[in-house]
């Protein structure tokens, strides 16, 4: 009689601790989820600025080849500006 309310006990515990340990996962794949869901966003805005850059140095590019001191020979065409 004594022995299983020990049992009792002890398969009462353990149930506990089993879910527990469930809890336990289901937090760290949340968790995980919500580190994905952020470094998706920073991906996300990386991109942005690298193709913001990528314009920018495309329009350097453009100023810094008119702004060199040789001869381009379209300038001399009345009908190019």
């Amino acid at each position: 009689m004594l022995l299983e309310a020990y049992f009792v006990v002890i398969d009462s515990t353990l149930n506990k601790l089993t879910s527990l340990k469930e809890y336990i996962d289901d937090t760290e794949d949340f968790i995980n989820i919500q580190l994905d869901n952020v470094r998706n966003q920073l991906i996300q805005f990386e991109l942005l600025l690298t193709t913001a850059t990528f314009v920018v140095a495309i329009f350097g590019v453009v100023a810094g080849v008119f702004g060199m001191n040789f001869e381009i020979p379209f300038f001399d065409v009345p009908s190019a500006f």
